[in-house]
């Protein structure tokens, strides 16, 4: 019976160890692959090339380039001055994707400059033009050199600032409003922070080296907030649209059939359905 009873225990610790022991070793190995990899995975578009070149050929697109602690170049945005309209006009600053560079938005960015906007880029460190490394540091650091290099611009409002962020491009933003006036924040695909997204992949989120917590900075902001999101976006899940939603004093949520790409659809009606949201921004400020 002892004998028995030994083996079936015997049995029983190496059914454990298969049971607990390997699925933990895989969860191990896949928690070591994201810390290594997590600001490739973060950051993708770093090492895209530029599209435009560096002294384009449209001679009201200025290459704004700032001092930063980063090194050469690493301060980089592009301008787009206001057209059409009485000066000193009101300006936004967009903050694009993680997985697109500052080139991307400049034809979008070129309607708005149209219908009386000036336009700034941002461009990130190791993004396109940018020389240096992205990161949580680097990204807000150029950030905010870039909103003081623009309203620096004779032609721009500096209380006429609004900003605009698509997903990590909220990030960068937000982290604008958090230390500079803006007079309102439009917000597309936007996470509520990277330990969210961390514990949506059951990830320990210490382990994040780039912690933007935009749920924080919204909570404090004051300003007017127009979300959108995409209903069916499996990156950045709905629920982070809704915490943010919740934190925000002044925020209205607007609900996208889309998932974390594809939301703007034609550039045109998205901007024209944006600009009346802009104008009352400003108006209200």
């Amino acid at each position: 019976m002892k004998h028995n009873r030994s083996q079936f225990m015997i049995l029983f610790r190496w059914l454990l160890i298969f049971i607990v022991g390997i699925p933990l070793v895989f969860y191990i190995a896949y928690v070591i692959l994201f810390y290594n990899q997590q600001r490739i995975l973060l950051f993708p578009a770093q090492d895209r090339l530029p599209l435009i070149a560096g002294e384009s050929n449209d001679p009201t697109l200025v290459k704004a380039v700032f001092p930063t602690s980063l090194g050469a170049e690493a301060g980089f945005a592009w301008y787009l001055p206001p057209q059409n309209t009485a000066q000193p006009a009101p300006a936004v600053i967009i903050g694009h994707g993680n997985g697109e560079i500052a080139d991307d938005w400049v034809g979008h960015a070129d309607i708005l400059r149209q219908r009386g906007f000036g336009v700034l880029i941002l461009g990130y460190p190791g993004y396109g033009h940018a020389a240096g490394s992205p990161s949580k540091d680097s990204i807000v650091e150029a950030s905010l050199a870039a909103y003081d290099w623009l309203i620096t611009q004779p032609e721009i409002a500096p209380d006429q600032i609004l900003i605009f962020g698509h997903s990590i491009g909220g990030a960068a933003t937000l982290a604008i409003a958090q230390e500079r006036p803006t007079q309102g924040a439009i917000l597309l695909s936007t996470f509520a922070s990277i330990d969210h997204i961390a514990r949506d992949r059951y990830l320990p989120a210490i382990l994040a080296k780039d912690r933007f917590d935009n749920l924080s900075i919204i909570s404090g902001y004051d300003r007017p907030v127009y979300m959108m999101h995409g209903s069916l976006d499996t990156l950045v899940r709905p629920h982070h649209a809704e915490r943010l939603h919740a934190a925000a004093p002044n925020a209205e949520l607007h609900w996208l059939s889309c998932g974390h790409g594809g939301c703007i659809g034609d550039i045109y009606q998205f901007w024209d359905k944006l600009e009346p949201v802009m104008h009352d921004m400003l108006r209200n400020a």
